[in-house]
C-alpha cells in the first residue's frame, strides 16, 4: 500500500476536540510527511540538474573523481591532513549529495569507487570494495605515513591493505610507498598475481635512501621481483622505481611504454638487455638509475627502440660516455634531456661524441636558447634547441610562450659548474647548430670564448636576442660582433689558433682570408634598453651606444651587415637625446621599440 491508499485508508481528521489518542495522531503525521516527502521528491525530477542523462552524468562524475584523487595523491599535506578522514581522497562524493538522481548514477557507476587510497578506515575499504564490484582497481598504499604514527594506528592500516589487496588480480594500477624494506609484512600483503596490472609505481621513502639501495634481498625487493617475473605481468605498461634496486637480467615487459628509474643503481649491462626486451618503449627517465659492476664494461650491440619519442638522462658523464646514447637506435625521438653529473676532462670529447650520436634524430635545430646561471644552484648551463622557428616569446624553464603557442624544446643539456669551457665551446659549435636561425642568450653574459664559438658555429643566426637576468648588471658585449682573426699559435699543434677580436678602427695587419664575422647572417639585433639605463650612467650609455653603432658600421662596411636594432623597453625611452637618436637613423637601417610586456625572454630560473 502506498502513501495515498495509506491516506484514503485513514479516517478524515477531525476538529482538536474529538477524542483521539496520541498514537493515532503521531501516525498521521508520519502518514502526511512521508507524503509531503514522497511529492518533493517527484516536484525535485523537474528540476534541470535531475533531468540529464545518466550516461552524461556518469561520465561527469568519473572525470571529477579521477582529477580529485590525482590531486589529492599529490598534495603531501593534504594527505596528512585528512589521514583519519573516512574519506581520504574522495571528497569529490560530495556530488552525489545533490539529489537523489545523482546519487543512484552515482551508486551504479561502479568504475567510481576502484580509486582506492587505503586509509586505517577498514570499513571504508570495504565499502569500496563492494561499491566498486568487479570493476579493475587503482590502488594506492603508503606505508610510510603508518609508521609515523602509533602502533595501533599502524595495525589498522596494515588490516586495511590486507583487505584491500587480498583483491590483487583486479588492481591495474599499483602505488606502493615503503619505508622499512625489511618489513616482513610486505610479503604477505603482496603475495599472489595480478594478471590486470598495467601501471606500477614502487617508491623507497627512506630519508637513507641518499645511501645504499634496497638490497635485493630484502622482503619488499623479493615481492616485486615476483610480481614483475610472472608471466601474467607482461601487460605491464608503466614502470616507475624510486630508490629500489631491481635486477634487470631476466625481466621481459613486452607491452611496456614508460619506464621510469630514480636512484635505483642497477647494473647497466642488465638493464640494457632488458631494454631490448621492451620494443614498445616511447618514454625512458633516467636519474642515478644505473652502475657499472664490470670495468670496462663489455661491448653490446645497438638497442632498437623504434617507438622511443623521450628520453630522459640524468646520470654521471661516465655512464652517458660508454653507453647510454651510442647504443640506442630510436628514429622516433622527439625529446632529449640530458643531464649529466660531474666529469673528467678526458670524458668531454666521449660525452660530446655520445650526444652528437644521437642528435640526428632530432631533426634541424631552428632555435636555440642558452641560458647561463651563476651562484643560484647545481646548474650553470642550459641549453634549449627548438625545431620550430621563434623570432620572440616568454621562456619558462624549458617552455616557450609566442603568439599564443607553447613551444616544447626537442633537445634539453644541462651542465653542472664541474663542466670545462673547452665542453662548451665544442658544444655550441656541434654541426646541428649550424643552421640555427634565432638565438635567444638569456640570464648572466656569457664569457668572450664562449661568444666566439657561439659566431663560428652558428652561421644561420638571422635573430639574436639578448636578455640578462633582471639583476644582472651585464650589458651586451659588442666585441661579439666584431670581424674575428685566427692566429696559428705554435705549442698547441698544427692545428690549433688563437681567436681574437679585430678591434674597430684598429691597425692589426691581417690577411683578409684570416678575418671572418661572428654570425655572418645576423639581420636582426634585440637588446634590453631597460638594463642599460639601469646598468649605465650616461657618459657610459653614450660610449656604449657609440660603440654599437661603429660596430655596426664595421659589419656593413665588411659586407656584414645587421639591418635592425630591436631595443626593448617599457616605453620609448626619453633617456636618447636627439643627437644619438638621428646617428641611429643614420646608421642602422631600421631602429625598433618593443614594449618589454609585449616581446619578453623571461630568465627566471
Amino acid at each position: 500500500m502506498d502513501i495515498a491508499d495509506e491516506l484514503r485508508a485513514r479516517p478524515a481528521l477531525v476538529s482538536r476536540s474529538s477524542l483521539r489518542t496520541q498514537d493515532e495522531v503521531r501516525s498521521d503525521i508520519a502518514i502526511h510527511l512521508r507524503h509531503v516527502q514522497e511529492l518533493s521528491t517527484y516536484l525535485n525530477t523537474f528540476a534541470p540538474v535531475s533531468t540529464l542523462p545518466s550516461e552524461l552524468l556518469s561520465n561527469i562524475f568519473k572525470h571529477v573523481a579521477d582529477v580529485s584523487c590525482e590531486i589529492f595523491r599529490e598534495d603531501h599535506w593534504a594527505i596528512e591532513r585528512d589521514w583519519d578522514h573516512w574519506a581520504v581522497g574522495y571528497h569529490w562524493a560530495v556530488v552525489s549529495h545533490v539529489c537523489k538522481h545523482w546519487r543512484q548514477v552515482a551508486l551504479g557507476r561502479s568504475s567510481l569507487w576502484g580509486n582506492i587510497t587505503v586509509t586505517r578506515q577498514r570499513e571504508w575499504m570495504q565499502l569500496l570494495l563492494e561499491r566498486s564490484q568487479e570493476t579493475p582497481m587503482t590502488v594506492s598504499v603508503d606505508m610510510t605515513k603508518a609508521k609515523r604514527r602509533p602502533s595501533v594506528v599502524y595495525n589498522e592500516v596494515l588490516a586495511s591493505a590486507r583487505l584491500v589487496l587480498s583483491h590483487l588480480p583486479r588492481v591495474c594500477t599499483l602505488s606502493f610507498r615503503f619505508a622499512d624494506p625489511e618489513d616482513a609484512c610486505y610479503d604477505e600483503l603482496l603475495h599472489g598475481n595480478a594478471p590486470l596490472l598495467e601501471q606500477l609505481h614502487i617508491h623507497n621513502r627512506n630519508p637513507s635512501i641518499i645511501g645504499p639501495p634496497t638490497p635485493s634481498s630484502s622482503p619488499i625487493s623479493q615481492c616485486f621481483h615476483r610480481i614483475l617475473h610472472h608471466p601474467n605481468t607482461r601487460r605491464l605498461q608503466r614502470l616507475a622505481i624510486y630508490g629500489f634496486k631491481v635486477s634487470w637480467d631476466s625481466i621481459s615487459l613486452p607491452s611496456l611504454t614508460s619506464l621510469v628509474i630514480r636512484l635505483g643503481r642497477a647494473d647497466m649491462t642488465g638493464l640494457l638487455n632488458a631494454l631490448a626486451r621492451m620494443p614498445l618503449l616511447q618514454s625512458i627517465y633516467l636519474d642515478d638509475a644505473v652502475s657499472f659492476d664490470s670495468w670496462p664494461p663489455p661491448r653490446m650491440p645497438r638497442i632498437a627502440l623504434a617507438h622511443l619519442r623521450v628520453l630522459d638522462l640524468r646520470e654521471d658523464m661516465t655512464l652517458l660516455c660508454n653507453y647510454r646514447l651510442s647504443h640506442l637506435h630510436c628514429p622516433s625521438l622527439r625529446h632529449l634531456v640530458v643531464q649529466p653529473g660531474h666529469g673528467r676532462s678526458r670524458e668531454s670529447e666521449a660525452f660530446l661524441a655520445a650526444v652528437e650520436s644521437i642528435l640526428h634524430y632530432l631533426g634541424q635545430f631552428q632555435t636555440v636558447m642558452l641560458r647561463t646561471l651563476w651562484g643560484t644552484g647545481p646548474i650553470c648551463h642550459e641549453v634549449y634547441a627548438f625545431n620550430e622557428v621563434i623570432a620572440g616569446g616568454d621562456f619558462r624553464d624549458d617552455l616557450c610562450w609566442s603568439e599564443g603557442q607553447v613551444h616544447h624544446p626537442a633537445l634539453t643539456i644541462r651542465l653542472d659548474h664541474s663542466v670545462e669551457a673547452e665542453t662548451l665551446i665544442k658544444l655550441y659549435q656541434l654541426p646541428v647548430f649550424e643552421k640555427t636561425r634565432s638565438l635567444f642568450v638569456t640570464g648572466e653574459s656569457l664569457q668572450p670564448r664562449y661568444w666566439r664559438a657561439l659566431g663560428r658555429g652558428m652561421k644561420g643566426v638571422t635573430h639574436l636576442h639578448f636578455q640578462p637576468t633582471p639583476y644582472s648588471k651585464k650589458t651586451f658585449p659588442i666585441q661579439a660582433l666584431l670581424p674575428q682573426w685566427e692566429v696559428p699559435v705554435p705549442s698547441g699543434g698544427a692545428g690549433s689558433v688563437r681567436v681574437q677580436a679585430l678591434a674597430s678602427g684598429g691597425n692589426a695587419q691581417v690577411e683578409d682570408t684570416d678575418v671572418y664575422y661572428p654570425f655572418p647572417r645576423l639581420r636582426i639585433l634585440i637588446l634590453c634598453h631597460d638594463t642599460l639605463i639601469k646598468t649605465l650612467n650616461a657618459q657610459e650609455y653614450a660610449t656604449y651606444m657609440t660603440a654599437l653603432l661603429d660596430c655596426f658600421i664595421e659589419r656593413y662596411e665588411g659586407g656584414a651587415e645587421i639591418e635592425t636594432l630591436r631595443l626593448r623597453s617599457s616605453a620609448r625611452p626619453a633617456e636618447i637625446e636627439a643627437p644619438h637618436w638621428h646617428r641611429l637613423e643614420e646608421v642602422v637601417r631600421f631602429v625598433e621599440f618593443d614594449r618589454s610586456d609585449q616581446i619578453t625572454a623571461s630568465t627566471t630560473a
